[in-house]
């Protein structure tokens, strides 16, 4: 079992003191507080307000009792309550455009740009080829094309469409799921890297914070 709450630490095997994201101090409850840095600081200055919020706690749960029995509500419970939910905060509208930079810069940037152009204009290339020869085909316009040179050709441009429209649809899907998977990892990242209150707040979609990455990257349409 994990936790951050600094009443139950002196009963854990192991502790990791974490500063901006970063592991600065590990050891057992009695090594960290003999080297006196900063976890038997942060005891020592919040260590004795756990108590005291326990006791709010409690005093908050006689209250919500107090009211289901028709007591009126006081505005030291509203503050609580709103304290521990919060409506969740997610932009809305139009994308910016540094979202579209970002997007384009995590699927590759302008080293990918020209390979994609490149496929783009032999798929396209192929495609109007396959048609005008299918007119030379017809009108028997090209001399000393036999039946089978125009059969063959035209099989060979067909072959031509679908390869490049198969390598062009791969390289599309390996680039957004390069980009798609990036976007989300960055996000992901910045909540790891959250303060503890981030995660002590329940969002008007439930606890589960992954979820609240997923629901921003949602596009409605």
């Amino acid at each position: 079992m994990a936790t951050h709450a600094l009443h139950v630490l002196d009963k854990t095997d192991y502790i990791y003191v974490m500063d901006n994201g970063v592991i600065v101090e590990q050891g057992t409850y009695r090594e960290l507080m003999n080297d006196n840095g900063l976890f038997s600081r942060i005891i020592d200055e919040y260590g004795s307000q756990e108590k005291v919020e326990e006791k709010s706690e409690a005093e908050i749960t006689v209250t919500e009792g107090k009211l289901a029995a028709g007591v009126p509500e006081n505005s030291e419970a509203k503050k609580v309550q709103a304290a521990l939910m919060q409506a969740e905060e997610r932009l809305t509208g139009s994308v910016a455009s540094g979202v579209y930079l970002r997007y384009f810069r995590y699927a590759g940037g302008a080293v990918l740009l020209p390979s994609v152009i490149a496929l783009l204009a032999a798929y396209q290339g192929a495609t109007v080829a396959n048609n005008l020869f299918l007119g030379f085909w017809t009108s028997q316009s090209i001399h000393g094309f036999s039946q089978g040179d125009y059969m063959g050709t035209y099989a060979g441009l067909g072959v031509g469409i679908a390869v490049f429209s198969f390598i062009l649809s791969f390289s599309m899907s390996i680039i957004t799921i390069r980009a798609g998977l990036r976007l989300f990892r960055t996000a992901l990242f910045s909540v790891l890297r959250s303060p503890i209150s981030f995660f002590d707040t329940t969002y008007a979609y439930g606890p589960n914070h992954v979820k609240v990455v997923k629901r921003s990257r949602y596009v409605g349409y």
